[in-house]
């Protein structure tokens, strides 16, 4: 397979800043930020629940917001490759209510 093109963020960015302002609002992820305490630690791994091709993983990992301490990122796939059921494409380590507040926008991409 040959490698695709660029992903820009450009041509992304703006969808998900988009994405979490209507998830969060202007009031934030209240449930997280009530129930877990601010320097509790999380990782988060993104699975394909069935077989198919990878796509919008460029644009699940993005730091979009960016948290202190920044997430580590390690992703196992490709956008274009093709993923079995149940095989880990990335995981994404740090602030648990960062991880919390990003995870529906992160999964939708």
């Amino acid at each position: 397979m040959s490698a695709l093109p660029a992903l820009y963020p450009l041509l992304y960015e703006p969808l998900l800043r988009q994405a979490l302002a209507e998830d969060l609002g202007r009031a934030g992820d209240l449930t997280s930020d009530a129930i877990l305490p601010d320097d509790l630690l999380a990782e988060a791994r993104l699975v394909a629940r069935a077989p198919g091709r990878v796509a919008g993983l460029v644009a699940a990992n993005r730091r979009l917001p960016a948290p202190r301490p920044a997430p580590r990122r390690r992703s196992r796939g490709h956008d274009g490759e093709d993923a079995a059921a149940g095989e880990l494409l990335a995981t994404i380590a740090g602030p648990a209510r960062s991880l919390l507040s990003a995870e529906r926008t992160a999964l939708t991409c």
